[in-house]
């Protein structure tokens, strides 16, 4: 049995809570105890550690992942207080037709992960207050500024395109992954989607200081909808943060597309629920 795969998002960031976190799915708790989750631990270094959190469900927020993880991450600190880092996380959308449920047939692939650095240190004493304030000049500049960008760092993925150009714009973390195999990673992905037939930066949104966020700092959040050959839409965002030497770098993405293919079996409510999932403009964001 053919499942239809219409989802796949993938999130990198440091922690950024409500607000910057308002693009994500509303959190569901998941159904059932202990043994519907499993938590892997793995030692980076001196109080400096990698947790991996699997889950059965698929529409979970980021934030609920981060609760579950916490009482393992205060366990692993001791006496120190738990940071939550940089994190990233892996979903896969598989919704079913009408008949495909028999018993005994294959269960559709339903799932999230999600990867979370915690680094383990003393309490802070107080928390980053905002010490900027933009100009409406200033802030129309920085949204002219981050929407070339964005257009720019696809750009350098499509066919012909600079890949070295877009990858010098991800943050250190991002780079984690050697130019050579993102690089391929990202060539994958053009292959499955086919070239691009119209993009846009349809919404610019902008964070000064946020109190919430692991670092003070001008956070731009790009939100982009593109159409491929072989993908009906992809939707998706880009959270750019003004890093130490007042460059801006892209911190998290999140992203997710529908294949043609696939939506030329899903009926018009199907698309349309699928568009509203991916936070689509026009899908209920």
């Amino acid at each position: 049995m053919r499942l239809l795969r219409a989802f796949a998002a993938l999130l990198f960031a440091g922690i950024l809570s409500s607000p910057l976190g308002a693009s994500a799915a509303p959190a569901e708790t998941p159904a059932g105890g202990e043994e519907d989750f499993a938590i892997a631990a793995s030692q980076l270094g001196e109080n400096h550690w990698e947790l991996t959190l699997t889950l059965p469900a698929w529409n979970v927020d980021y934030r609920e992942m981060q609760r579950l993880i916490l009482p393992m991450a205060a366990k692993l600190c001791g006496d120190l207080t738990p940071r939550l880092d940089a994190f990233k996380q892996e979903g896969r959308f598989a919704p079913g037709r009408p008949g495909e449920a028999e018993e005994g047939s294959e269960k559709p692939d339903y799932g999230t992960r999600l990867v979370q650095v915690v680094e383990c240190e003393p309490a802070p004493t107080r928390m980053p207050t905002p010490n900027r304030a933009l100009t409406d000049a200033r802030r129309a500049a920085l949204e002219d500024e981050i929407r070339a960008k964005t257009l720019a760092y696809f750009k350098g993925l499509d066919a012909g395109g600079d890949a070295g150009a877009s990858y010098a714009m991800l943050s250190e973390y991002l780079r984690s992954d050697p130019f050579d195999d993102w690089r391929r990673a990202r060539l994958a992905e053009r292959t499955e989607k086919g070239d691009v037939i119209e993009r846009r930066v349809w919404r610019m949104t902008v964070y000064v200081d946020p109190p919430d966020a692991p670092t003070p700092g001008i956070y731009v959040a790009a939100d982009y909808e593109a159409a491929y050959e072989n993908a009906l839409f992809e939707c998706g965002f880009l959270m750019w943060l003004d890093e130490w030497d007042r460059r801006f770098r892209i911190i998290r993405q999140e992203r997710g597309h529908l294949p043609r293919d696939l939506a030329a079996e899903m009926t018009g409510e199907q698309i349309a629920s699928t568009r509203q999932t991916m936070r689509c403009p026009g899908g209920g964001q």
